[in-house]
């Protein structure tokens, strides 16, 4: 019988676990980013399933505050969320049709509520409901997004232009 102590789960977590904390105590990245890969690779590894996962976090707690963003220019049914030196983040509030904003850049989208359709130029259609994500390369022909049934919202993340 082998020792608790040496089972691959228990080797793995305690791994993770001083990895994020040299990570946090020296600072070499923000601490929710640690937190937030140390659970991916846990989950990754096998030392824990999505459902365990999921269990563990304390949804009572919530955000602190609600955010609210900055309207973007030229676009009333955006507002921007985060803008930094790596990336943009944006949120979008459409009920018709929202050309994409981020046309020759990589942009990721993840539809928060609704269902939308995701239509380019060169005949690629999909639709996506509350929860899907979609990458869409820089490289990729103009697109545009249409909401299927009522209002849809939408968080982009893209690379600064």
């Amino acid at each position: 019988m082998t020792s608790p102590l040496f089972d691959l789960p228990v080797l793995a977590s305690g791994a993770i676990l001083i990895g994020a904390y040299l990570l946090i105590v020296f600072e070499l990245f923000s601490r929710a980013i640690v937190a937030l890969l140390g659970a991916c690779l846990l989950v990754m590894l096998g030392v824990l399933t999505q459902p365990q996962a999921l269990a563990a976090i304390d949804w009572d707690r919530g955000p602190v505050q609600t955010l609210n963003g900055a309207p973007i220019a030229g676009c009333p049914s955006g507002e921007c969320l985060v803008q930094c030196p790596y990336f943009n983040m944006d949120r979008y509030f459409f009920d018709q049709q929202l050309p994409n904003p981020y046309s020759g850049r990589l942009s990721i989208w993840i539809v928060f509520a609704g269902s939308a359709l995701l239509a380019t130029s060169g005949n690629y259609r999909r639709s996506f409901r509350a929860g899907e994500t979609v990458l869409i390369p820089a490289s990729a022909p103009a697109s545009s997004w249409k909401t299927a049934n009522g209002p849809a919202t939408l968080l982009g993340v893209s690379l600064p232009s």
